[in-house]
C-alpha cells in the first residue's frame, strides 16, 4: 500500500473525529485559551492544543494580553521551528502529486479542477472544523496528525534533519 494512500486513510479517519481545541486561533489571528472571555464566542477558528502552538502559527494574543514570563521563556527555550521540519509536502511516490494534493484528491466530495501544472484549485471538501463546505483547494486546513512542536518536544528535536523531514 502506497504511504500516500495510508497518509490519506488516516487523515480521513482524522476528520471524521471530533476535535476538542484548547486554544482556538480566531480568523483575526488573535489565540484564545479557554480562560479568555473571548474563548466560547470565538465560532469561527482553527484549533490548537496549547497556546504555544497558536503563537508558533503565527497566531498573536488579543490586545491587553501577555503571556507570562514563563509561557515566553518555555516558548523560546524549546528550540522548535517549524523549518526543522523540511520545506513543505513530499511527493513520496514521485507521481507528480506532493502529500497535500493526494489528500485534497482523497477527500474531494465533488468534481476536481487543476490548474496547468496539474495542482488542484477547486472541489468541494467539508471542513472538520466547522462543517461548512469549502470549494477553494488553497482554504483546506490538513493538519498533521501529530503537531510538530508536541513531536519537537516529545523525541524529535533528537532525530536526523532526514527523519524530521
Amino acid at each position: 500500500m502506497k504511504l500516500d494512500l495510508v497518509i490519506a486513510t488516516i487523515a480521513l479517519t482524522l476528520l471524521c473525529s471530533p476535535v476538542h481545541a484548547l486554544v482556538k486561533k480566531s480568523n483575526s489571528g488573535n489565540c484564545h485559551d479557554e480562560s479568555s472571555s473571548y474563548f466560547t464566542r470565538t465560532k469561527t477558528f482553527t484549533p490548537y492544543r496549547t497556546l504555544e502552538e497558536c503563537l508558533n502559527s503565527g497566531g498573536r494574543l488579543p490586545k491587553g494580553h501577555s503571556t507570562t514570563s514563563l509561557q515566553r521563556n518555555q516558548i523560546a527555550d524549546t528550540g522548535y521551528s517549524r523549518d526543522k521540519f523540511g520545506k513543505g509536502w513530499a511527493d513520496l511516490d514521485h507521481d507528480g502529486q506532493d502529500t497535500r494534493q493526494e489528500i485534497l484528491i482523497a477527500q474531494n466530495t465533488g468534481n476536481l479542477v487543476f490548474n496547468n501544472k496539474g495542482r488542484v484549485v477547486r472541489g468541494r471538501w467539508i471542513s472538520m472544523y466547522s462543517g461548512k463546505v469549502i470549494v477553494n483547494a488553497s482554504e483546506v486546513d490538513i493538519d498533521h496528525i501529530v503537531p510538530l512542536s508536541w513531536a519537537w518536544k516529545h523525541g524529535a528535536d533528537k532525530w536526523t534533519q532526514e527523519k524530521r523531514e
